[in-house]
């Protein structure tokens, strides 16, 4: 049996040493802000709508941004540490070597995004969409991904580890190199179509081949029934 094709190491955010320290004050965020070679702490820019932002080079710590509207958002280097991201949208993202850590994603909405290079580590992801999106070297590690979707989505060659993914809806997205191993996949979403390619441990391949009713049983069951 061939093995699994290791993932690509993720490349992190190229961020500098040290990082000046800036604020954002609400009402001065809007379209096409840009901020670059920053740190931002405890900012707040919950329930914005705002369309063509972009953060390059930047850390933001405790950032709060629950019910936010971004569209064509652009992170290029970035690191996102303990933000709340709870029922936030961002549409036509472009990602690039960013890490979201400890992040509260609950119900947040990404869709057609272009992201590479992207790490998502210890968040609570519970019935958060990735719709329709490109996830080229995505790595979810330590994540509640709980009833979350990733419907029409391109998730090949990404990378789950300790994730809770039980409810989770995979249909109509690609998961051909996808690893899912280590992960729970209770009542996932899925039809044999996305199962492809899709790299599992045996005994997740079991829960799998449950879903469709097929009973897996030992040979030596097998050979007493004769």
């Amino acid at each position: 049996m061939p093995r699994p094709t290791p993932a690509r190491a993720i490349e992190p955010p190229a961020l500098p040493e040290t990082l000046p320290h800036s604020w954002v004050e609400p009402e001065s965020f809007g379209d096409q802000s840009a901020f670059a070679q920053a740190l931002l702490s405890e900012i707040d820019l919950s329930d914005s709508i705002t369309a063509d932002v972009l953060f390059d080079r930047v850390l933001i710590r405790r950032g709060h941004f629950a019910n936010s509207q971004w569209k064509l958002l652009q992170l290029l280097d970035v690191r996102m540490d303990g933000c709340d991201l709870a029922s936030a949208r961002w549409e036509k993202p472009h990602i690039q070597r960013a890490e979201l850590l400890g992040c509260r994603l609950l119900g947040m909405t990404i869709q057609d995004a272009q992201c590479d290079n992207l790490l998502i580590q210890g968040c609570n992801a519970e019935a958060a969409r990735f719709w329709a999106s490109s996830f080229r070297g995505t790595r979810f590690e330590g994540c509640s991904l709980k009833a979350a979707s990733f419907e029409g989505s391109n998730l090949g060659g990404a990378v789950f580890r300790g994730c809770n993914m039980s409810g989770c809806d995979l249909r109509r997205a690609k998961l051909k190199g996808a690893d899912v191993r280590g992960c729970d996949l209770s009542g996932v979403q899925i039809t044999p179509v996305e199962m492809k390619g899709l790299i599992v441990t045996p005994t997740q391949a079991a829960e799998l081949a449950a879903l469709f009713g097929l009973d897996i049983q030992p040979e030596e069951a097998a050979a007493a029934r004769g």
